[in-house]
């Protein structure tokens, strides 16, 4: 992965479905969301038209964690995260509260004071 940044969930029970992630986040956002399933490099991608950039996720530790590539912390990326964690990972930080509002009635200024 480079220099990026990542977040790590731990999944003790085994890893959740790409599906069933997919299906919980188009939930929670709200938005068309696309999922692509790789063989190579990333395990899978999730995609919005909303967004530049798409969020990519990496098996670890013999399928018991995730790591969620963070270049921007994007409202995209922090609802992946708040998604693994209802599927039963386990984040050691914090999701912002906008994690929990659909895109359609986002606030421009809640992305500001991520960084």
């Amino acid at each position: 992965m480079g220099g990026l940044r990542y977040a790590e969930i731990s999944f003790p029970n085994g890893l959740p479905n790409p599906e069933q992630m997919w299906v919980k986040l188009r939930q929670r956002t709200g938005l068309h969301i696309e999922l692509d399933l790789s063989d190579e490099g990333d395990w899978c991608v999730f995609s919005s038209s909303e967004f530049i950039l798409p969020c990519e996720l990496n098996r670890a530790d013999g399928d018991t964690k995730i790591h969620v590539v963070l270049p921007r912390f994007s409202y995209l990326e922090w609802c992946v995260i708040a998604t693994l964690i209802d599927l039963g990972g386990i984040f050691d930080g914090e999701v912002p509260e906008f994690v929990n509002v659909k895109w359609e009635n986002r606030k421009w200024w809640w992305y500001f004071t991520l960084r």
